[in-house]
């Protein structure tokens, strides 16, 4: 009985032989990227306009007003502008269309120092957020539809286990309304706390939770079975309490459908 290969190789044979025309495109040419068509530029524009960056959202020191506080808004790695902004005026005004200018609050001006607010009546600390509200300090260019915020807490909010409250972020609380993505890290040591006033004011649809170091490092240290079941009952866990907390919560954007994701 004939094997396997020499029946292929008889089949074969009988087929007709293919014509395969050569290219007549030298293979090292290309189109400059000014020769494009518009409407070939302004797609690969948009394109860059949804890289997805990461913006810090941090929850400052309640007891004190942003104008007293410092805090650096940079990531590591990442410019703070998209290229996009700055690239050329058609770039620019395809970015327009995705992006926003979004101020910061205002931080303590420099060579001042900060003050203790600590012996100061509630109501003028109040008065004073609200001040701080109408102040503008650095600004970020945002696309809500795909940059992904960090969430980070002051030092002096660390230890709280308690629900921040949606005027003490760096941000301005009307510009969370348009978060949709937003990304915390897990310290299984210590554990964490939900935003929940911004899961309420935002409308989340991707909820990221990434292990510290010191729990990755621990991760490592198993075999693939156990990492395995390891993070499948952390993520079990985490939908659990986000069920726990939010079930009754009147979200803009129904829990079940979130995309939670473990990086």
């Amino acid at each position: 009985m004939p094997s396997i290969s020499s029946r292929l190789k008889a089949i074969l044979a009988q087929l007709p032989a293919i014509d395969i025309p050569g290219s007549t495109v030298g293979l090292h040419e290309f189109t400059l990227f000014n020769k494009l068509s518009t409407e070939l530029r302004n797609r690969i524009w948009t394109l860059a306009a949804f890289e997805p960056r990461y913006i810090k959202l941090i929850e400052l020191d309640r007891q004190s007003p942003s104008f007293n506080q410092t805090w650096d808004s940079r990531v590591p790695g990442q410019t703070k502008h998209p290229g996009i902004i700055g690239a050329c005026r058609e770039s620019k005004a395809v970015a327009s269309k995705h992006y926003k200018r979004c101020y910061e609050k205002a931080q303590l001006a420099a060579g001042k120092k900060p003050i203790s607010w600590s012996e100061i009546p509630k109501v003028e600390l109040k008065q004073a957020k609200k001040v701080a509200m109408s102040t503008n300090g650095k600004y970020l260019y945002v696309n809500f539809a795909c940059d992904i915020f960090l969430v980070e807490k002051f030092p002096a909010t660390e230890h709280l286990h308690t629900s921040e409250h949606i005027y003490d972020y760096n941000f301005k609380h009307f510009q969370l309304q348009w978060v949709q993505r937003v990304q915390q890290v897990y310290k299984e040591d210590v554990g964490m706390s939900f935003p929940l006033l911004l899961f309420w004011f935002a409308g989340i649809r991707i909820y990221r939770l990434e292990l510290d170091s010191r729990s990755k490092e621990l991760i490592s240290g198993l075999s693939e079975l156990e990492a395995g079941i390891h993070m499948r009952q952390f993520r079990v866990s985490v939908m659990s309490a986000l069920l726990h907390f939010l079930d009754k919560m009147p979200l803009r954007v129904a829990i079940t459908n979130w995309e939670v994701e473990m990086v």
